[in-house]
């Protein structure tokens, strides 16, 4: 089907703008750029009971995370958020509006960790940046109010792929038992593959040359089908968090999304996968325009809440999503 028309009314929008493609400039460049347009505005920042900055040991010097938790009980589960932007773009402040989200919808703490992004620190340092803020959050959890019984990822695009990767790293290095993970639109296949690349090789919204490049900063000469860069390549995709994969579908990165939940359910773990009609690559960060966005969000906060052993309370949930 084609895009809705709220979703059509964006990429408008976009044309209009005419923001230079991301291939035509240097990374930092780009980042100033793209990170000053998709910071959250305030009007999209719902009102949350709590937000907390800190800092944490990470592998390569202190990492800054924002925590934030609805109103709730002193001790809930925790879900540690990977931002996307291609693991170049992206920072706390663009994904803030979707963290309040989740975390007023699912009534867990939300921790965003302000990863290391390429190319000033390429492959491997956003997973292993990623996977000590998770292991972290296990062993101080109490800290900040989180049942460390109770942990799960997710992440969006790049943040997909990480959500994946640590959710590989945990079981391989037996590390925190992880209850869930939740991609939205996971890039999973750096070899670029899948049919719907090509499908959607011009967009909306994410193209297949603006993919190129963030691959290319991100790796560099790094193989394309090492598990940790490319989860649906592992030799075992077995005993891994129950996982919600949600993709858009008009979006390069659909096909490879729903091939690795197909391939994570064939290897026996509970996989939802949900296609999201009429939508373009990045649409949950837009869920104050986009209804579909929303529902989706809601989707992953009753996914979780499941996965934690807490009650559904749809009304009580639904009544959050109001400005």
């Amino acid at each position: 089907m084609p895009l809705t028309k709220a979703a059509q009314a964006i990429i408008d929008e976009m044309v209009v703008a005419n923001l230079p493609p991301l291939e035509s400039m240097q990374a930092d460049e780009a980042r100033a750029l793209m990170n000053a347009v998709m910071k959250t505005p305030p009007e999209d920042q719902d009102a949350i009971n709590s937000i907390e900055n800190r800092k944490i040991p990470g592998p390569a010097g202190e990492l800054a995370v924002r925590i934030y938790k609805s109103d709730g009980p002193s001790l809930r589960p925790g879900l540690v958020h990977f931002h996307g932007g291609g693991w170049v773009l992206g920072d706390l402040d663009t994904h803030d509006g979707y963290c309040r989200r989740l975390a007023n919808f699912s009534e867990c703490a939300v921790i965003a960790v302000d990863y290391r992004i390429a190319p000033d620190a390429r492959y491997p340092a956003a997973v292993d940046d990623c996977y000590g803020a998770v292991e972290w959050v296990a062993q101080h959890g109490t800290q900040i109010g989180v049942d460390k019984t109770k942990l799960g990822v997710v992440g969006d695009s790049a943040g997909g792929n990480i959500a994946a990767v640590v959710s590989l790293m945990a079981r391989d290095r037996g590390g925190p038992k992880l209850k869930v993970q939740l991609l939205a639109y996971p890039a999973v296949d750096a070899t670029m593959a899948n049919t719907t690349i090509k499908e959607f090789t011009d967009g909306p919204f994410l193209t297949e040359a603006a993919m190129i490049w963030f691959w290319d900063h991100y790796l560099g000469d790094t193989g394309r089908t090492a598990p940790y860069v490319s989860p649906l390549f592992a030799d075992s995709l077995e005993d891994l968090p129950p996982a919600l994969i949600i993709t858009a579908e008009a979006d390069p990165l659909r096909g490879e999304g729903e091939a690795y939940a197909g391939a994570l359910k064939t290897a026996g773990n509970e996989v939802v996968a949900q296609r999201c009609a009429g939508m373009f690559h990045a649409f949950l960060g837009m869920a104050a325009a986009l209804p579909e966005g929303m529902q989706a969000i809601h989707a992953q906060a009753d996914f979780a809440r499941r996965q934690f052993g807490l009650c559904l309370n749809h009304h009580r949930l639904r009544q959050k999503s109001k400005p």
